[in-house]
């Protein structure tokens, strides 16, 4: 008993550092998942899967310098990437291991995996940074995780092998293609409740939302066919015959035309949204598989792979008139790439010999390519 008559209890030295302890997993359960330090430069962030055990890595170059930065280890087997709108995180599909990987980029440190549905693949994260969305292959389900807990919510169910997860400028609803149910099944994402799921044509393989967010277009690769649906009542707009195979399908910024690549016909057709009608089909060569709109709507750019000399390639279109300029060849077998914001440049992954390529989309000149460890796949960009 003290002086004062108050009881003090005796702290032994193991009970101070087991309060330390409780103290500081309190502290970091309530901290932010996504780091907050800003980035200090423009940063590609490659994801590669390498040769033991399919263990997925994520390279950062810095696209100012070229310079490779540290592999992060981030899963297992090859997975697409999604960056946090804060530039704090990113997080990685790992379909093998059925999680999802955060990576904090801030350090360059991969945090717990999170663990959601059967063979994650696509991911992609609503527009007010809050929540990612991963369609799981093979259990047919999304999964929301909170972005910043990095926990996951409960799996909703979609159509039969969730092949890729679309979602409208306003956030309200996402739109996830099955491919072998030739459905696009729509979420509220105020709820997490799917609602009836549209019918489109056979292979859906690509989604293009419209900068209004009221209609959608749908590539359905086995049927040759471009379908058109509203994003409020789901209903069927339009059916559009285009080239064989179409695969990948994106707006113009004006949301005016709508270009669609057609894999077994080496093509780009545009397609005016006011009226369905098609425009005569653009030859690209290589056996198109990706197409992105320079931000100002002036150009597209078409990525592919000519089969018979192992080469990628890189096709420039000129939109106003319709002319393909003269295509970048590119060593390797032609994967995923993005452009830079502001449309200066592109980033080209090779799978093999594992590479990833800059190209000035102002001389339409490729770089030299950088090497990364492993077959690269995927590739995301932080500004």
């Amino acid at each position: 008993m003290s002086a004062a008559g108050v009881r003090v209890a005796a702290v032994t030295l193991p009970a101070l550092a087991l309060l330390a302890t409780s103290l500081a997993t309190a502290h970091a359960a309530t901290r932010p998942a996504s780091p907050t330090c800003k980035p200090g430069h423009e940063t590609i962030y490659v994801g590669a899967t390498g040769k033991v055990a399919g263990q997925q890595t994520i390279t950062p170059i810095s696209t100012a310098t070229g310079k490779v930065g540290r592999r992060i280890k981030a899963g297992s087997s090859r997975g697409e990437i999604a960056i946090a709108p804060d530039g704090g995180t990113a997080y990685v599909a790992n379909s093998y291991s059925d999680t999802v990987t955060p990576v904090n980029l801030c350090d360059g440190e991969a945090l717990k995996p999170i663990k959601v549905g059967n063979g994650p693949d696509a991911i992609t994260i609503a527009p007010d940074g809050k929540t990612a969305y991963v369609a799981n292959y093979f259990s047919g389900t999304v999964t929301p995780i909170n972005l910043r807990t990095n926990r996951p919510g409960k799996s909703i169910v979609v159509g039969p092998e969730p092949w890729v997860i679309a979602i409208t400028p306003d956030g309200r609803t996402a739109f996830v293609a099955s491919r072998t149910a030739a459905s696009i099944t729509p979420i509220d994402l105020a709820t997490d409740r799917p609602g009836q799921p549209i019918k489109v044509g056979t292979g859906p393989d690509s989604i293009a939302i419209a900068p209004d967010g009221q209609d959608a277009y749908v590539a359905d690769s086995f049927s040759d066919q471009v379908t058109e649906f509203d994003t409020a009542t789901g209903a069927v707009l339009k059916t559009i015959t285009v080239d064989a195979n179409p695969n990948d399908i994106v707006l113009t910024p004006d949301g005016r035309t709508a270009y669609v690549t057609s894999r077994t016909q080496d093509t780009l057709t545009p397609i005016d949204t006011a009226t369905g009608a098609t425009g005569a089909p653009i030859p690209v060569g290589g056996s198109p598989r990706f197409v992105l709109i320079s931000p100002d709507g002036k150009y597209a750019y078409v990525s592919g792979h000519l089969t018979t000399s192992a080469s990628g390639l890189i096709t420039p279109v000129l939109l106003k008139t319709g002319t393909p300029l003269a295509p970048i060849k590119i060593r390797g077998h032609a994967e995923h790439f993005v452009l830079a914001p502001g449309g200066k440049a592109a980033y080209l992954v090779s799978l093999d010999p594992g590479t990833v390529t800059p190209i000035d989309t102002a001389t339409a000149k490729a770089g030299r390519p950088i090497s990364v460890q492993g077959a690269p796949s995927y590739i995301a960009i932080r500004t």
